[in-house]
């Protein structure tokens, strides 16, 4: 226990790796391992890691460009185009992302499909609130027409 006290002091991703190889190497010397068995078996959880955190930072990195393909998608756009247009990027990211995580093509285009339903709906809520503003706008000009005639 006492060699996992640097890793919990570490600050930022590869202080805490190195100190973690500081620890792992000690443990395995106090559990009696040679220095190169130690220095071994610690280098290899390193690696793993290591190896964690590039992942990590690139799923951020996919993430990241996956927001910036969305505002793309809409620049100039407003209202039922700008839906559509971000709903078009989302469902293929959506079919990137499910394909990449199972390998499987059929999961990949269902859960697709499912995005596209969800932007229609979408859609269809965006056309619904603006023909109620229409027709509210309507009734609101007849009523002033009306005053006016009187």
């Amino acid at each position: 226990m006492q060699n996992e006290l640097p890793v919990y002091e570490a600050i930022g991703g590869a202080a805490k790796m190195t100190a973690q190889y500081a620890a792992d190497y000690a443990n395995w010397m106090d559990k009696g391992k040679t220095e190169t068995e130690a220095t071994a078996l610690a280098a290899s959880s390193m690696r793993n890691a290591q190896a964690q955190a590039i992942s990590s930072a690139q799923q951020s990195t996919q993430n990241m460009q996956q927001q910036n393909e969305l505002l793309q998608a809409g620049i100039g756009l407003q209202g039922i185009k700008q839906i559509a247009a971000q709903g078009a990027v989302q469902e293929q990211q959506t079919f990137n992302d499910v394909l990449a995580n199972t390998g499987d093509k059929e999961t990949a285009l269902n859960a697709s499909l499912e995005q596209r339903k969800n932007i229609e709906l979408k859609i269809q809520d965006t056309r619904a609130k603006a023909n109620a503003s229409v027709n509210e706008l309507t009734r609101s000009m007849e009523q002033q027409t009306e005053l006016v005639i009187a």
